[in-house]
């Protein structure tokens, strides 16, 4: 006797220009396919104190100043809204603007958050999310949200990643053993 077990087994992989390209090819919309981020990453701004009552990020205030804080935490789900050339836009919050860049440099290089202006500060802290020992750097860069610039801070780069369904095909073959009779 012998059957087929069929077990769907689910994980997150990095998404690489192969893969939107395989997906492409057959016929699906790399708009519909759901991504989330390797990361974490923060963005923050100054702000006025008119707009605090009106932004929809957590308001702090340091050293007399406010700021307006979103943070988008790993594994958040997010969609892309536009595809250029080798950039996705890919929204992690409602609204329209709130895209950020994810570039990638070739056939088998993941999708990476693509921002403006960055710089590497030694902060003496971990970002959240960075491993022991990575010495407390933080990459700071410029990036246009929701219409205002912000500045995002990141440990490791963010990339885009999505949950990968593969198929595992097992052949079980099972007998019954008859049993040896002594003479």
């Amino acid at each position: 006797m012998s059957f087929t077990l069929i077990a769907l087994t689910s994980c997150k992989v990095i998404f690489t220009e192969t893969m939107k390209n395989k997906y492409e090819n057959a016929g699906i919309n790399v708009k519909k396919i759901q991504f989330y981020n390797s990361e974490q990453f923060e963005l923050s701004r100054k702000i006025s104190a008119s707009e605090a009552k009106t932004v929809s990020g957590k308001v702090q205030i340091e050293n007399g100043i406010q700021k307006e804080f979103i943070l988008v935490g790993p594994k958040t789900q997010g969609k892309c809204d536009s595809i250029v050339n080798n950039i996705l836009y890919v929204s992690f919050d409602i609204g329209k603007g709130k895209s950020i860049r994810f570039k990638t440099e070739g056939d088998n290089s993941p999708y990476s958050i693509d921002l403006d202006s960055c710089t590497v500060e030694n902060t003496g802290k971990r970002f959240p999310g960075m491993p022991n020992g990575s010495g407390g750097s933080v990459h700071v860069c410029s990036v246009y949200y929701n219409g205002k610039l912000y500045q995002a801070k990141y440990g490791n780069v963010p990339k885009l990643v999505i949950k990968n369904n593969q198929k595992t095909n097992v052949r079980v073959s099972r007998q019954k053993a008859k049993g040896v009779k002594v003479d």
